[in-house]
C-alpha cells in the first residue's frame, strides 16, 4: 500500500495498492516545476508499507532528479523574478531618468510555463543546449527608429541588465530579441516594448541659443551676495 509521497508535484501516484510482485506504478512530471540551478536537484518521496505474514514494513523511497527547460523568446518579462516566483509576479521599477544618468534595466529569461530559467544564455550545457543570445535595441518615440543598439550581460538565475544612457533628451522604448546565426525572435515582454522618459534637470541645463548657464533660484542668491561683497570690498 503506498502510504503517501512528497512533493505531489513531481511524483504522482498511479494507484493506492498492488501486489509486490507486480510493482507499484508511480508518474514523474516536471510540469509546474521551475529549472533547478546548475547541479542542484527536486526531491521526493514515497512512503510504501509492505505487508507479509510476518508483519507489515514501511519503505521509502526517495527520488532526486534535476529539471531543464528551454527559454522561451515570448514568455521574457521585465523585472526582476525571486526565488520561488513565477515570471509573471516580476515588478519593473521606475525608467524615467535626467539626461547624462544611466539607467539599468533588468529582464527575467522564462519558460513555456513562465517559470524562470536558471541557465545564461549562450549555453553549451550537454542536456538542452542552446546558441541564442539576447540582444536589445533603444527605439525613438515616435519613429520607433533604433537610436542604439545596447549591451546586454547576464547577471545570473536567467536574469539579465542591459543598461542605456541616452545622448538626448526625450521619450524612448527597449525592444528585446533572441537571435542565433540565422534566426531571429521577438522577445519583448508581451506586456510591449518598455517606455523611457529622457527629461532635463530644470535646476541645471544650458539655456539654447546663448549658452548661458541657468541655476537654481537659491544658488543665483547666493552668487549675487557674494559678489556684491567682493565690489564692497568685503
Amino acid at each position: 500500500e503506498l502510504l503517501s509521497a512528497t512533493n505531489s508535484t513531481l511524483v504522482r501516484l498511479l494507484q493506492s495498492s498492488g501486489l509486490v510482485e507486480d510493482g507499484l506504478p508511480l508518474a514523474l512530471s516536471a510540469l509546474g516545476i521551475a529549472e533547478t540551478p546548475l547541479g542542484g536537484s527536486e526531491r521526493a518521496e514515497v512512503r510504501v508499507d509492505v505487508g507479509s505474514p510476518t508483519g507489515c514494513t514501511n519503505i521509502s523511497v526517495v527520488f532526486r532528479a534535476s529539471v531543464f527547460a528551454r527559454a522561451v523568446a515570448s514568455k521574457t518579462v521585465w523585472g526582476p523574478v525571486a526565488d520561488g516566483s513565477r515570471c509573471a509576479d516580476a515588478v519593473t521599477g521606475d525608467t524615467a531618468i535626467l539626461l547624462g544618468e544611466k539607467l539599468d534595466i533588468v529582464f527575467t529569461a522564462c519558460d513555456f510555463e513562465g517559470l524562470p530559467v536558471h541557465h545564461e544564455l549562450p549555453t553549451g550545457r550537454e542536456a538542452l543546449p542552446d546558441s541564442r543570445i539576447f540582444q536589445a535595441s533603444l527605439l525613438n518615440v515616435p519613429g520607433g527608429l533604433v537610436e542604439e543598439r545596447v549591451e546586454v550581460h547576464s547577471i545570473g538565475r536567467g536574469q539579465y541588465r542591459a543598461s542605456v544612457s541616452p545622448r538626448r533628451p526625450g521619450n524612448f522604448t527597449m525592444r528585446l530579441s533572441l537571435s542565433s546565426p540565422g534566426t531571429v525572435d521577438d522577445a519583448t515582454p508581451v506586456t510591449g516594448p518598455l517606455p523611457i522618459v529622457v527629461g532635463c534637470d530644470l535646476d541645471r541645463r544650458t539655456s539654447e541659443g546663448n549658452g548661458e548657464v541657468l541655476v537654481d533660484e537659491h544658488e543665483g542668491r547666493a552668487d549675487q551676495q557674494h559678489d556684491d561683497d567682493e565690489l564692497r570690498g568685503t
